[in-house]
């Protein structure tokens, strides 16, 4: 963690004063993408282009803090000002795409994150959806990224009723990446089937614990699998373990 705080520190949002109207951006430009109204490629670049221009319009000059006139309670100059740590990307002048490009930097670490699979039986679909296709198509997509991702993580739902042929389909598909694979189970999930199916896969999920919660510290960041999922046989009722209570009520 030590060595990271360097790279994070300059990061505390986007640079300047945008960083909301960024995140919505970007949230915007991804559910295009997703929508079939722009492609990926295009996507990318109207992301990074917004993004660069939203984190250079937050930035207020020195002559335009100078030139507005003071108001009965303004607090002056350090409610306007907007410092850029030394050292950080935008500090020495880089872009968006600059810090998207520096991939070839050995510090660097891609991690891909997926979720909510929702992987069904052969010939079945999920409120309407054809999700064995769309994640059939969300592997294509991982195998062809370039820079490829360092390791991917699936965070939950792997499947949409935890049953062990939905487990079977996900294990196959899954194992189609050639990088490194960490998966948590979803509320979708069930915990035994989960293990049963995919321990000989991910050696790091056969132990005999109750959860399946992990560490990993092959890469320079420590990746931690939290296993929150609640047994859906005590959804009528929080558990001792998670509450801190004595003992679970009897209703």
């Amino acid at each position: 963690m030590s060595q990271q705080l360097d790279r994070a520190r300059p990061w505390q949002g986007y640079p300047g004063g945008n960083s909301v109207r960024i995140w919505r951006t970007q949230r915007d430009v991804v559910n295009a993408v997703m929508r079939g109204e722009l492609t990926a490629e295009a996507g990318l670049k109207k992301a990074v282009d917004e993004t660069n221009g939203l984190m250079s319009a937050g930035v207020i000059s020195a002559d335009a803090r100078s030139a507005r006139p003071r108001e009965s309670g303004d607090p002056g100059q350090h409610a306007w000002t907007r410092v850029f740590c030394p050292g950080s990307p935008r500090a020495r002048g880089m872009s968006g795409i600059d810090v998207l490009n520096r991939t070839k930097d050995t510090r660097v670490l891609i991690i891909a994150q997926i979720s909510d699979l929702h992987v069904r039986p052969s010939g079945q679909t999920a409120y309407g959806i054809d999700t064995n296709a769309m994640f059939a198509d969300a592997m294509r997509a991982m195998r062809a990224l370039s820079p490829a991702p360092d390791c991917v993580l699936v965070t939950g739902d792997l499947t949409d009723c935890g049953l062990d042929a939905e487990y079977e389909i996900a294990r196959a598909g899954l194992a189609t990446l050639p990088m490194p694979v960490f998966v948590i189970p979803g509320n979708h999930d069930r915990r035994e089937p989960f293990r049963r199916h995919l321990s000989s896969a991910y050696p790091y999920l056969n132990h005999d614990r109750p959860r399946l919660d992990y560490v990993d510290d092959r890469f320079p960041v420590r990746l931690i699998g939290l296993d929150s999922l609640i047994d859906r046989r005590d959804l009528r009722r929080p558990c001792a373990a998670a509450t801190g209570m004595a003992r679970c009520p009897a209703n």
